[in-house]
Order: structure tokens, then C-alpha cells, then sequence
């Protein structure tokens, strides 16, 4: 849905089931304004560009940001986490391992490089070390999985590595098939589609880095229903609709192409 980051996409999600209106990370900041002031000159280099925010596209489409129930972070990088004043009565939520990045946060902290909430906004952190009967489930390979709304429509995944608290979405467009939001699991199609290892220049953790890279790739190699959308994929731009048009058939789509293909 937003697509700022300069030379790639950089991209957000709305996730709409039963009534309840979610979002999947946000992008970077409107102008690429308001960020931590010690991460400001690294924002600089990447030149980003984005004249609108994901508020200016909801407004754009015909959705108001205040019906935005949750905004689900994958990570807290600042291409990632947008704005959510922006989206001021929505609850985050973020695997709990983020937290310490933000228990020191600016300005409590000048030199951080991230921002603190607001004090008083609602933020749910998913433990996947916790004991519930919507934990412990199973996305193909991933073993730590919460069923966020507990009916199998929308599973939040925990994909370590990248930056702590890091988590996929997995959301349900079909009966039988799910787009997999793999936030930066890994940062090209090709780590997913061929194996490739992942870059030790963007992980803060490798090892685990590689091992849920190495997830996806079985997932893409043995689950035909599920469709992977990394956060900065730049084919799909030009592959998949984009807000405010729906992802649902064409996820439908691209799964009876894999199938076909693999007959032939």
C-alpha cells in the first residue's frame, strides 16, 4: 500500500476480517519527518521520498484512520513503523522481544534511534514464549505462532533475526489460501525463491536470521496455498494490486499459477 523508500518498495498492508480493520507496518514517516534526531542523518542517505503517509492513502481510498483497530508492527526500523500518531486510536501490537528497544527510547534517551509511544497508547507485546491455547500453533514450518483473532484468519509469527520482536503475518483470503507478510525476513525474492543466504549487513542476529529465512524458503517450497510478500520486494510492485484495491484474487491467482506450473 505505501511505497517510498527510494530504488524499493516499502510497503504496508490493510487487513480487513469480520469488522475488525488492521495494518501491517506503516512505511516510513510523512517527508521522511520526526525521527529520532540520531537517526536522522542515516534517513538522509537512503534519500526516501513520501508525499503521502498510509493516513493520506486510508483517507485517499475511502477509509478513515480512526476505524483502524490494530496496527501490527513486524519491527520497529523506521521504514517500518510509520507515524502511528497519525493513527492515534488504534492498538499496536509487537513481539515482545522489541520491548527493550524501547524501554530507552527517545527522548528519554538522545541517543536512541527510537522514538518512544505515547505515554498512555494501548501497546500489546506477543510473548510466543507464553502458555495460551491461541500460542503453540504451526504455519508450516514456523512453530511459534499466535492465532491473533483465535479462528484461524489472521496468525502473527515469530520470525527472529532481523530485529528483536521481528514477526510475520500470515492472513487468510480464501478458504484454503494466505498471503504471507514476511516484513524483512529477508530483503530479496531470492532468498525465498532459490535458498539464497541472507545478508549478515542487515541482521542483528545472522544465525537466526538465516534460520527463518530458511523457514520461508520451505514454506514457498512446499505450502502451494501461500503467497510471500516480502516488505521491500520490488517485483511486486508491478505484480500485485495495490490499495485500495484488493489482494484476494489475485492471491487466488498467483496460487493456481504456482499449481499449474508445477504440473507441467
Amino acid at each position: 500500500m505505501d511505497r517510498h523508500v527510494a530504488e524499493e518498495a516499502d510497503d504496508g498492508y490493510v487487513i480487513l476480517w469480520d469488522g475488525w480493520l488492521s495494518l501491517f507496518d506503516l512505511g516510513i514517516r510523512k517527508h521522511a519527518l520526526g525521527y529520532a534526531p540520531a537517526l536522522v542523518d542515516r534517513i538522509k542517505r537512503y534519500k526516501p521520498e513520501c508525499e503521502q503517509d498510509v493516513a493520506d492513502l486510508l483517507r485517499h481510498g475511502g477509509v478513515d484512520p480512526g476505524q483502524v483497530d490494530t496496527i501490527i508492527y513486524s519491527h520497529i526500523h523506521f521504514d517500518h513503523i510509520g507515524d502511528p500518531e497519525r493513527i492515534p486510536t488504534a492498538r499496536i501490537v509487537l513481539g515482545a522481544e522489541g520491548k527493550v528497544l524501547l524501554q530507552d527510547a527517545y527522548p528519554v534517551n538522545p541517543e536512541s534511534r527510537y522514538l518512544a509511544f505515547r505515554a498512555g497508547r494501548e501497546v500489546v507485546y506477543i510473548d510466543f514464549d507464553a502458555q495460551s491455547d491461541a500460542l503453540n500453533k504451526f504455519f508450516g514450518p514456523f512453530d511459534r505462532v499466535f492465532d491473533y483473532h483465535g479462528d484461524g484468519s489472521l496468525y502473527l509469527i515469530d520470525g527472529p533475526g532481523h530485529l528483536q520482536g521481528h514477526m510475520l503475518v500470515a492472513a487468510r483470503v480464501a478458504p484454503n489460501v494466505f498471503v504471507l507478510l514476511s516484513g524483512d525476513a529477508c530483503h530479496s525474492r531470492e532468498c525465498y525463491a532459490s535458498g539464497r543466504a541472507v545478508s549478515k549487513e542487515f541482521e542483528a542476529h545472522w544465525s537466526l536470521a538465516q534460520e527463518t529465512a530458511r523457514r520461508l524458503y520451505q514454506v514457498h517450497k512446499a505450502l502451494d496455498n501461500v503467497v510471500i510478500i516480502l516488505a521491500h520486494e520490488r517485483e511486486r510492485e508491478t505484480e500485485m494490486p495495490l490499495f485500495p484495491s484488493e489482494l484476494n484474487v489475485w492471491a487466488v491467482e498467483e496460487v493456481e499459477k504456482r499449481k499449474q506450473r508445477k504440473t507441467q
